[in-house]
């Protein structure tokens, strides 16, 4: 079992298959920012939101429709130069999948986005300007 760090990311060797885990958080600014991540890496999800709650971040909708709708007009508000920086966290790759499609309707609706896009393995369109994060599941295979 052995190890090399490429760029911040550990890639760790094992019988079973390789393993990925982020040696460096370098996207959170913010002190509490940084903490929060390592206690969702470290499978600690309520702390987590406590330090979004704590910290202002944190906002609750009466039902998830409600959430979805809110976080997408949110989105849309955004000045484009907090585009790279805006992030949302999901529970299903469904809830993903829905926040993505009203985000980029959204985009498009106030021509932030071009009409030429490409259609990703998973069947979900991209345009110029997305981020897209491609897993070995995305591409089929596990």
């Amino acid at each position: 079992m052995g190890g090399r760090n490429l760029r911040n990311w550990w890639i760790r060797e094992s019988k079973a298959d390789y393993e990925a885990a982020s040696a460096v958080i370098v996207r959170q600014k913010q002190p509490w920012m940084r903490e929060a991540t390592s206690l969702l890496i470290a499978d600690e999800p309520l702390r987590a939101l406590e330090q979004y709650a704590a910290n202002g971040k944190l906002h609750l909708a009466p039902h998830q429709n409600a959430a979805i709708n809110k976080l997408i007009a949110d989105y849309g508000n955004l000045q484009e130069q907090k585009f790279s920086k805006a992030i949302a966290l999901t529970a299903t790759n469904a809830e993903a999948r829905l926040i993505n499609e009203g985000v980029q309707a959204k985009r498009k609706a106030t021509e932030q986005l071009g009409r030429y896009s490409v259609q990703l393995p998973n069947g979900e369109r991209a345009y110029p300007g997305d981020r897209v994060m491609l897993t070995t599941r995305t591409l089929g295979r596990r």
